[in-house]
């Protein structure tokens, strides 16, 4: 198993901010341009080079001190989040790492998805894994995301998931819901990406890149008319911004602005 990684940068624009998000890209950059103290990184699965990136992160943590570590990850890249926060808590029991992961794979082995008939959903990248001893190795070591979580009070994760998707996504999310430092934000759309739209303004004719690794696409009218909906909500800036800077208020507005939205499906 081989892949490339890109270099870490290390962006630090306010020396007085208490926090750094960690932005995991699977093979680019994350979010350029995030306006606040941010790393970013890459590593598709980030099963490779977890001892030397997991340092980095340790060494900015280190250095700087900061009181909350967040962690953003989309799809594969939710690994790398769910990995870096466990391996980072106990090592600072007075940070809190905060878990951000859009449409994640909270399992990563074989075995699970032939029980559940899920394969045939999978991304060709995990299954290619697999293929390796190596890759089968790790993929067990890091299988469950439940296991890199629970019961470690000072990561807190937050799943935001496309709830009408007929892939993983939904069950995924769910399986974790029973943890106490697990919340699920769940989105109305069946589309894979949907880290996006908390990031980029989006029009009718933008062509963005639905699932990792396929040519940029037009998004379905059902999804864009629900991201349009909420990106142009009267009440409140749904951003990645507020996502994380804002928890518990985005997760207040987001459940509102899902009641409206089925609401004005149904009165429509």
């Amino acid at each position: 198993m081989s892949e490339t990684i890109l270099p870490t940068i290390v962006n630090r624009t306010n020396d007085s901010d208490n926090t750094v998000t960690v932005l995991l890209g699977f093979s680019k950059y994350l979010c350029r341009g995030f306006a606040r103290n941010n790393i970013q990184m890459t590593g598709n699965w980030y099963l490779e080079n977890i001892p030397s990136q997991t340092s980095e992160i340790s060494a900015y943590i280190s250095a700087h001190n900061p009181k909350f570590v967040n962690f953003v990850g989309t799809s594969k890249s939710c690994t790398g989040a769910f990995i870096f926060a466990n391996g980072l808590a106990s090592r600072f029991p007075k940070t809190v790492f905060r878990v951000f992961a859009f449409s994640a794979y909270t399992r990563l082995d074989r075995g699970y998805y032939e029980q559940t008939g899920k394969i045939g959903e999978l991304p060709e990248s995990l299954i290619k894994t697999w293929e390796t001893a190596e890759g089968l190795a790790l993929t067990e070591r890091y299988k469950d995301a439940i296991d890199l979580v629970q019961q470690i009070p000072n990561i807190k994760a937050y799943l935001i998931f496309p709830s009408r998707s007929r892939g993983t996504e939904p069950d995924a999310a769910k399986r974790m819901s029973h943890l106490d430092n697990v919340a699920l934000i769940p989105l109305r759309v069946r589309v894979h990406s949907v880290i996006f739209p908390f990031w980029k303004t989006l029009t009718p004719d933008a062509k963005v890149e639905t699932f990792e690794g396929l040519k940029p696409t037009t998004l379905k009218p059902e999804v864009y008319k629900y991201f349009h909906a909420m990106q142009t909500d009267a009440w409140y800036r749904f951003s990645l911004y507020t996502l994380i800077f804002e928890t518990p208020r985005f997760r207040q507005e987001m459940k509102r602005f899902n009641e409206q939205y089925s609401r004005s499906l149904t009165n429509g």
